[in-house]
């Protein structure tokens, strides 16, 4: 049995990342808004000392992963239809690269909060507002 081209796959065999950005544009548009996201983190970078700063770090590491993962995922899956396609090749790149700055990014915040003492801690948890 030979395998199909993309093209000759029937539509509802298909994925339908159209779901997740409606065309480039709009994944360019999450691109840029999580560059802009990762800017931020500098704000927390020597203030993880208090449950609000957590709290506010937590947050924005929570939305800067739910972009960065729909990016990975959009790019890498369009990759996965046509492994020769360059503009698929290039997008998949573009979003691993994205991601592994999401990751220095975000590389302070264990080891920030793991250097607070144990009595530190233990108030955070007993008083997290």
């Amino acid at each position: 049995e030979q395998l199909l081209k993309r093209a000759d796959v029937p539509k509802e065999h298909q994925w339908k990342l159209e779901d997740m950005f409606a065309d480039q544009k709009a994944w360019d548009a999450s691109f840029a808004e999580l560059k802009n996201l990762l800017k931020r983190t500098d704000e927390y970078q020597g203030k993880l000392n208090n449950a609000a700063s957590i709290k506010e770090c937590f947050e924005l590491e929570d939305e800067i992963s739910y972009h960065a993962e729909r990016l990975y995922v959009y790019a890498h899956m369009h990759h996965d239809e046509d492994t020769a396609n360059p503009t698929y090749q290039s997008l998949s790149a573009k979003a691993k690269k994205l991601n592994v700055e999401a990751g220095e990014a975000l590389s302070f915040i264990t080891p920030e909060i793991l250097s607070l003492s144990e009595a530190e801690l233990d108030k955070l948890i007993e008083d997290p507002a």
